[in-house]
């Protein structure tokens, strides 16, 4: 392990945060006017703008009563008035539309003035843009994920990100980006660099009636604690996700309907070994196509029964090394409440039951019960609480095993002790069972982290984070603790 140069962190540091501070530059109007003024300076024009169309009209008006007295034939006539009338349908529709964007900026504003640390992002045409900036200092005693070489270093995290959503009456378009760069003082085989892009868009097809759509792009360092990552590798490999979702939403009265198929493929990043060599990933490398289908019938406003039900094939890019092509088909099958009381508590909590079945018959499936839900309750103003559930298979590079079933289930508390002072603190479990191989592993996680908000743009972050990983595997073990102190900038 080489200990780097500390210039060119310190320049590269220093760069990026320079960077990062554009975020907080006022921006050309929006930042040079106090929110008053600029709900004031909202209010008026409209005013001015529907003073304006009643003159409009009324000349457009006169105009027209002249037109039919001077015009003599009766069809020039008609022609003139079926002309007028196209044109003050064409004033009717742009005041309209200037006046819909002068109420989202001012519904916009007047929010803001309610939470006076959000950010308002910078509009951009009909788009809303929110970026941030966040860097900090991070300590961890176990680097390497090891219950036997255990190290202790500081990090550097940079984290530039963006966000841009459409401010439509209507459909809807979404897009984001993030960078993750962390150096490492000493141990520079353990420095990550991650990205991850999203779009998402949906088109409103009537009342009742919704096509959506959405594709992502994830490059990942994998964790040193993975099953599948080699003992004696130099570094951690890469794993790269690309998806692509197309959904249709149509409502019947109490009934409403969701379609949504989906294509997933996985790219793993060979690895280098300390002694020399190559360990070969590419036999992770997978292929996945997915078809949901859900109906939901609400009993009673805010209460709906829904049932879910989902089938996939996956196909390995090739064998592995003991030549086997790992290749399987799967089914999950759910039941569960969709809620929205207000507000207060809305989302949606399922069970049920999946299955992967190889290919090969040789092989051992995997199948289990599964748990699935993403429930928010704004206990009050000042807390929400957030319980979340997911399973998800896997692949993998052990001998004889397609893979394994992955439950995760987790709890979040968010609490305002002051408008300007979040504290967040959360505990999530991970269960992760291999088929055919007779191995089990279990993540404990626990994070806290609280945020001082010296304004709308700047915040200041400190966290800790626990891990505790246990397996079947007792030399995979570990135990991990991670404390952080970091700057966040945003607009």
């Amino acid at each position: 392990m080489a200990i780097r140069p500390r210039v060119s962190q310190i320049l590269g540091v220093i760069i990026l945060a320079l960077a990062g501070l554009a975020i907080v530059l006022p921006a050309p109007v929006l930042a040079q006017d106090s929110a008053e003024d600029i709900l004031l300076n909202a209010d008026r024009d409209r005013r001015d703008d529907l003073d304006g169309e009643e003159n409009e009209d009324g000349d457009e008006r006169d105009r027209r009563s002249s037109a039919d007295e001077n015009i003599g034939l009766a069809g020039r006539g008609l022609d003139a008035e079926i002309e007028l009338n196209d044109r003050a349908t064409d004033l009717d529709a742009d005041s309209l539309l200037e006046n819909e964007l002068a109420d989202s900026e001012f519904n916009r504003l007047n929010q803001a003035e309610i939470d006076p640390y959000d950010p308002l992002g910078i509009r951009l045409g009909s788009f809303l843009f929110f970026p941030q900036f966040e860097s900090d200092r991070r300590h961890s005693d176990n680097v390497f994920e090891s219950s036997t070489i255990k190290r202790s270093d500081w990090s550097t995290r940079l984290t530039p990100s963006f966000e841009l959503r459409s401010d439509w009456s209507r459909h809807e378009l979404a897009g984001g980006f993030e960078y993750e760069k962390v150096i490492y003082d000493d141990f520079s085989s353990e420095d990550e660099e991650n990205n991850a892009a999203t779009l998402s868009g949906r088109i409103d097809i009537g009342r009742r009636s919704s096509l959506e759509a959405e594709t992502s792009y994830e490059s990942q360092t994998e964790s040193r604690g993975d099953i599948n990552v080699p003992n004696n590798a130099a570094q951690r490999p890469t794993e790269i996700t690309k998806d692509a979702a197309l959904q249709a939403n149509h409502v019947f009265n109490r009934l409403s309907v969701t379609l949504r198929g989906q294509l997933t493929e996985e790219e793993f990043g060979d690895v280098s070994l300390i002694d020399g060599g190559t360990f070969d990933n590419a036999a992770r490398d997978n292929t996945e196509r997915e078809l949901t289908g859900r109906l939901t019938y609400e009993l009673i406003p805010g209460v709906a029964i829904f049932a879910e039900g989902s089938g996939n094939e996956i196909e390995l890019a090739r064998a592995n090394a003991n030549g086997l092509k790992l290749d399987s088909n799967g089914w999950a099958a759910l039941g569960g409440f969709s809620l929205d009381f207000g507000g207060i508590v809305i989302g949606d909590i399922a069970a049920g039951f999946a299955q992967q079945t190889p290919d090969n018959g040789t092989l051992k499936g995997v199948e289990g019960a599964i748990l699935a839900a993403n429930v928010i309750w704004a206990m009050s103003p000042l807390t929400n609480i957030n319980f979340n559930a997911a399973f998800n298979i896997e692949t993998t590079t052990l001998a004889n095993s397609i893979g394994s079933l992955v439950q995760t289930v987790g709890v979040e508390v968010e609490h305002a002790f002051r408008t300007n002072m979040v504290l967040t603190a959360g505990v999530a479990y991970e269960m992760e069972d291999f088929a055919s191989a007779n191995l089990e592993e279990k993540t404990l996680e626990v994070a806290v982290e609280g945020e001082y908000r010296l304004n709308r743009m700047v915040g200041l972050v400190a966290g800790y984070e626990f891990t505790d990983f246990s397996s079947t595997s007792n030399s995979n073990d570990y135990q991990a603790n991670l404390f952080l102190l970091g700057l966040r900038l945003r607009r």
